[in-house]
This record gives structure tokens, C-alpha cells and sequence, in this order.
């Protein structure tokens, strides 16, 4: 008969029930004495919408999807090269960093006045009280007519998306802080917010410019874009729980052994705040791209389930180095 609840009657502890689908997944394995082993199952992408259609596309058309989206990754990254060195001297100008120089003559004074970094952090803190306050930033408004109701649920929205963003998710106020300095230095930052499998919690990631790519003719409006390109830099440890988690496919990819950054943005911070890369080689570095894209076998097609030819909107994760798709 099916599970419904499971009762916890365990000694000087309070009697807790679960629902049915609070419970974990679980693998019964029967050896070969007969005796039978039972396992919680790993985190799966169980949705359809959600599942990763790389299992089933055939190795030809990801290989053609890949040289495309990596031709287009160059031609978006060489588009904004002037401005990527501007973004890196302009960090330099900060003040932040201590020069022993020898021109004019050695012992020159390195000093560079910190006007600019004083209205970075000017700003900085005026906007992280502004929309950051102590009880949380969200703010929930009644449509319509207001009724008890109405204003319980919005109270309880509220108070649980507070809940998320200020105790649950503990990497938002931090990386929230961070993205406030860097918009005022440079104007644009971003923030990705997903449902991460491995944590079972939403996330927020702080993504900074020089990790996020857009055409060049592309529209300041992100949900415009054609096309938008996030790179990430993941660990090959987490890289290995996201193929257990079934996110990513079970392939082999060679960490980059450099271990430097290869943008100019990157270099700049590293010598800003004065580290140096180990040259260990555990690094992974993938392209996330948002991308419409005609896959065949799953073309869009019209109400007699002809192909109309449309491009559909993925999401394509594939490795810099090598170039293959994992998702």
C-alpha cells in the first residue's frame, strides 16, 4: 500500500510527521544473496522542461551547435576589447594600490588621489541603505481592492521572501554589497538568481561585466537580447556534483592549468587587490548561453506538426577549453 505519512517515534524527541512528497527519494537494490540494500537517490532533474536534452541530440548537431556559439562568444568578446581596457586601467586609478616607482626618478611618489573611490563608496553605502534595510528588501503591493485577505497574503509573501533573501540565502547580502561597489565604479553589474539542485535553495550570484557577454548591436535590455553569454568559473570538485545531480552530462573535461585570467577585467582585479594565481589545475571554465536556437528533433512546429522553422530559447552550457556541450 502507498506511504501517505511517516511518523517519527523516536525516544525524547517530538513526534514529527512528513508529507508524502517531503519524502527522499530512495534506490532499492537487490544483490545477488537476495538481500535487499536501500539508497537515497541523488537530486535528479525530474521535470521534462528541465531535463537535459543533450542526452538525446545527436554528437554531429552538438558539435555544429558548439562551433557556433563559441564563434559567437569571440565575436561579442572582440567587440568590447577597447572598452575592456579601459574597464581594467580605470582600476588603477582607485587608488588602492601601493606603486614603488622609478620614473621619473626612483622613490617617485605613487600616490593618486582618491576622489573616485571616494564617491564609489559614497554610493556604495547610500544605496545598500536605501535597498538593503534591516528587515528585508522586499515590499509587497495589494492589486485592487484591498481586502483581509488580500493584505494577509501580501504580508505572508513578504515576510517569506524576506526570510529567503535575508537568512536562507546567505550569499545575497554580501555579493549584494559587492555588486553596489562595482556599479558605481563601472554602471553595469547583474545578479543571476536559479534554484541550485545541489544546495536545494534558491541562489543569488553576483555576476560582474567582464564574465557577462552581449552582441554588439544587442539592446540594453537584457530580455531582448538575442543572444547572452555568462562565464563561469566552477570548481572540478562542484563540477563532479553537478553530473551526480544529473544537471551536467557525465563527460571528462581537463581543468585549465594556467590558472590565470584571461580577460584583461580579471588580470587588473588580481593585481589590484594583490593576488596571483597557484597554477593548479582545478579550475573549469563553461559558457552558459541564452540562445535561441532550431535543434532537430525538437523543432517548433505548427498545429499539422510541421516544422515552422522558429527558433526555440535554450539554454546551452558548454566547456571553453575543449568546447563540448555538458548541457
Amino acid at each position: 500500500m502507498p506511504i501517505d505519512k511517516v511518523v517519527n517515534l523516536a525516544p525524547h524527541t517530538n513526534v514529527s510527521i512528513l508529507e508524502e512528497e517531503d519524502l527522499p527519494e530512495i534506490e532499492v537494490v537487490l544483490e545477488g544473496d537476495g538481500e535487499l540494500e536501500v539508497e537515497e537517490a541523488p537530486p535528479r532533474y525530474e521535470s521534462e522542461f528541465y531535463a537535459n536534452i543533450a542526452e538525446d541530440v545527436e554528437e554531429s548537431d552538438l558539435a555544429r551547435i558548439s562551433l557556433d556559439l563559441l564563434a559567437f562568444y569571440e565575436a561579442d568578446k572582440s567587440s568590447r576589447g577597447d572598452w575592456e581596457q579601459m574597464y581594467a586601467k580605470g582600476l588603477d586609478l582607485l587608488g588602492l594600490k601601493i606603486e614603488e616607482r622609478t620614473r621619473p626618478f626612483r622613490g617617485a611618489t605613487g600616490a593618486v588621489h582618491p576622489m573616485l573611490t571616494e564617491s564609489i563608496v559614497q554610493f556604495q553605502a547610500q544605496a545598500f541603505k536605501e535597498l538593503m534595510p534591516a528587515g528585508g528588501p522586499v515590499r509587497t503591493q495589494t492589486m485592487g481592492k484591498e481586502t483581509l485577505d488580500k493584505v494577509q497574503q501580501a504580508t505572508r509573501v513578504q515576510d517569506f521572501m524576506n526570510y529567503q533573501i535575508t537568512t536562507v540565502m546567505k550569499e545575497y547580502t554580501p555579493e549584494f554589497d559587492q555588486l553596489l561597489f562595482y556599479t558605481g565604479y563601472g554602471g553595469s553589474t547583474f545578479k543571476k538568481v536559479y534554484y541550485d539542485y545541489c544546495l536545494g535553495r534558491m541562489v543569488s550570484r553576483l555576476v560582474l561585466p567582464d564574465d557577462l557577454f552581449i552582441p554588439y548591436n544587442g539592446s540594453s535590455v537584457m530580455s531582448e537580447c538575442r543572444r547572452i553569454t555568462h562565464r563561469i568559473t566552477m570548481d572540478s570538485n562542484e563540477f563532479k556534483k553537478r553530473v551526480f545531480a544529473g544537471e551536467y552530462l557525465d563527460v571528462s573535461l581537463d581543468p585549465d592549468g594556467s590558472g590565470e585570467n584571461s580577460d584583461k577585467i580579471g588580470a587588473a582585479v588580481d593585481r589590484l587587490i594583490g593576488i596571483e594565481a597557484t597554477g593548479e589545475p582545478e579550475e573549469l571554465f563553461l559558457l552558459e548561453f541564452q540562445v535561441d536556437l532550431d535543434i532537430p528533433d525538437h523543432e517548433d512546429k505548427d498545429e499539422k506538426g510541421n516544422p515552422t522553422g522558429i527558433k526555440l530559447p535554450y539554454v546551452v552550457t558548454l566547456d571553453e577549453n575543449s568546447g563540448q556541450v555538458v548541457r
